[in-house]
């Protein structure tokens, strides 16, 4: 597989994404133009967070793979909160422009509080000691405060522009009535609660039986040009992988030269 191949699986894998978003969206919202305002709005962030990168200096293809799904993945929820409120409000006034000035004063606070929530979450893996972390997290930081900006200043600008086709284009929405599940689940809450608490006790037991691993190749495809390089390495060349020695912080540096020296001293190291 070449360079070639790998990008036409990223763009494969990231257009069936769009195609399942968009699905979703039309069995959700109220509007055949809904979904592709929204598409258009998160895709318009994508290409900032994307064409902003050069602030870390380059991506890893890991993060490439994964950052543009990712980042639709969490702020999607944010512009179909922004639009169901906005259609509360068309409720109460006749005038769009006023709707969609109460529907931001509305959701501003939300809308931020739960941005907020994810942008630090992200922002934690920057103090991963792998450097992969702070590679991630920081471009995801940035899509998730992107996302939230274009929410607030973009999607409300192609709101009005498209209102009257937005309306116009109106659909049934197919979203299952969960409300037996919701009164069978009020009802039994008790036994509910208990059920949970009784079964955190094996899934303690069983957490503690995983196994940890630090080869990052394992979690790769296995025809990834640069996974095909090293088998091929290893089977014309003889050449062994890579391993990690986690050891404790607290020892002396002479038992880490000792170790070290110990090491080197080993055939094929």
């Amino acid at each position: 597989m070449n360079i070639h191949d790998e990008q036409q699986k990223k763009i494969a894998t990231i257009i069936a994404a769009i195609i399942a978003v968009i699905v979703i969206l039309l069995l959700t919202t109220e509007s055949f133009c809904i979904p592709f305002i929204i598409i258009s709005v998160l895709g318009i962030a994508v290409v900032y967070n994307m064409g902003t990168n050069w602030i870390v200096g380059g991506i890893s293809f890991i993060t490439q793979c994964i950052a543009v799904i990712l980042q639709l993945a969490v702020t999607i929820d944010y512009s179909i909160f922004l639009v169901n409120r906005f259609n509360e409000e068309k409720k109460y006034t006749a005038d769009k422009k006023t709707a969609i000035t109460n529907a931001l004063k509305a959701s501003v606070t939300s809308l931020t509080g739960s941005s907020a929530t994810t942008f630090f979450g992200f922002l934690a893996l920057c103090f991963m000691q792998l450097r992969l972390g702070f590679n991630i997290g920081i471009i995801m930081a940035k899509g998730v405060a992107l996302g939230i900006i274009c929410v607030l200043i973009i999607l409300p600008a192609f709101i009005l522009t498209f209102d009257e086709k937005i309306s116009a284009k109106t659909h049934k929405v197919h979203i299952p009535d969960f409300s037996k599940l919701v009164d069978f689940v009020i009802k039994r809450k008790k036994g509910f609660v208990t059920v949970f608490i009784i079964m955190i006790i094996p899934v303690l037991l069983l957490s503690a039986s995983v196994k940890k691993y630090y080869n990052m190749t394992a979690t790769l495809p296995d025809d990834l040009d640069s996974v095909l390089a090293l088998d091929t390495l290893k089977e014309e060349f003889n050449m062994t992988t890579s391993h990690f020695i986690v050891v404790n912080d607290k020892i002396s540096a002479e038992k880490l030269i000792e170790m070290e020296n110990r090491i080197r001293s080993l055939d094929g190291i």
